[in-house]
């Protein structure tokens, strides 16, 4: 049946563009679109509005454009256009630059007050549209409401949803905050950042391995199978719940229960690559000199062909640049996020030595941990 193939086509597209695989998405996607002839305009919406998305993921904005205006062109004849309609016609505005359009688009949306799905996205678009314009502090308040709305949407999260809070989505209001606050020198506001969403992380994918990993999730579905994966969900949220990881404390109480040990923080905002370093019960900021792009392919190498001394060189020096390390022989513990969640920090070289010939080495998720 034409009109099945098609919705599964549709579907699929949606998950492998959840995972970044946009070429394999556009092209389940457009075949939907060919097997879908004679489906409802609700169908061609969502498939218009999906390549919409697959396309300004890839920075292909003309495509976008021409998408969201199919899309539209399937919309309900209501007086108040949908949710996504606005939301994407926000989002290819503000990469065409047109600040004003985008402006009017985001406002219509939110004054229909959207469910908190949409609605973290929204105020997330609307920081970057106030940063375009410049304005960072109505930038940072958007961020915050964005962030806001994401920690309720967990407070009261349904048992079938975790998969979603592993994708990286959700940590790009932290990550622009972040992005704000390290800027502007702010390293205090922007360390409680990076904690929440470093702790953040680790909670969600706790609990989803937990679940996902239980001999109940491998069973397939069944009545009893989806009872103990319930159970066994509502025996670790409430336990989860009271930990140190999710239970934010101030920055300052953290820094100073982390106390005289030294620390290395990395956090990933966009294409920069940030580094906090901890002594002495003290925090210091700054912007690694290599982009993240840069970044990742070293890191690509290096975990190919880890006795690659020249690649293992290049990135201790990129990664711990002067200052950052503690004396000799001192406890060094590393919180690695994003990019270099990965890598053997043991392995890397700086000044023709092995790092870990100097420092014995403690991986945490973030100080609160």
């Amino acid at each position: 049946d034409r009109k099945v193939q098609a919705r599964f086509l549709g579907n699929r597209g949606v998950l492998l563009a959840d995972e970044g695989r946009l070429a394999l998405a556009r092209r389940d996607l457009e075949r939907a679109l060919k097997l879908g002839q004679g489906s409802s305009d609700s169908f061609f919406r969502r498939a218009h509005l999906n390549l919409t998305d697959v396309s300004l993921s890839g920075d292909e904005i003309e495509r976008a454009s021409h998408h969201l205006e199919e899309a539209w062109k399937h919309a309900e004849s209501e007086e108040k256009p949908e949710t996504s309609l606005l939301y994407y016609r926000a989002r290819v505005e503000l990469a065409l630059g047109r600040l004003e359009a985008a402006d009017q688009a985001l406002t219509a949306a939110l004054s229909a007050e959207p469910v908190p799905a949409w609605a973290w996205e929204l105020e997330y678009q609307r920081g970057l549209l106030e940063e375009a314009r410049g304005r960072h502090g109505a930038a940072e308040a958007a961020y915050k409401r964005s962030i806001a709305i994401v920690e309720e949407m967990r407070r009261s999260l349904g048992f079938d949803e975790f998969k979603t809070w592993l994708l990286d989505k959700k940590r790009q209001p932290f990550e622009a905050l972040f992005r704000l606050q390290a800027r502007s020198g702010r390293v205090m506001e922007a360390l409680a950042t990076a904690e929440r969403a470093q702790a953040r992380t680790l909670l969600d994918a706790f609990l989803y391995s937990s679940v996902a990993s239980s001999p109940a999730a491998s069973q397939g579905w069944s009545p009893d199978a989806s009872l103990a994966r319930l159970e066994a969900l509502q025996s670790l949220l409430p336990a989860m719940s009271q930990s140190p990881v999710a239970v934010m404390r101030p920055i300052d109480q953290v820094l100073a229960a982390f106390g005289d040990r030294d620390g290395l923080i990395f956090f990933e905002s966009g294409d920069e690559l940030w580094l906090i370093t901890i002594a002495g019960g003290r925090a210091r900021l700054r912007a690694l000199a290599v982009p993240v792009p840069e970044v990742r392919r070293l890191v690509g190498r290096f975990l190919a062909h880890p006795q690659d001394a020249a690649t293992a060189e290049r990135l201790g020096d990129a990664l711990l640049p002067p200052g950052s390390l503690p004396g000799s022989q001192r406890d060094l513990y590393i919180v690695a996020d994003g990019v270099v969640g990965n890598l053997p920090f043991a392995a890397l070289r700086r000044g023709r030595r092995y790092l870990v010939e100097d420092h014995p080495l403690i991986f945490i998720p973030s100080l609160s941990a």
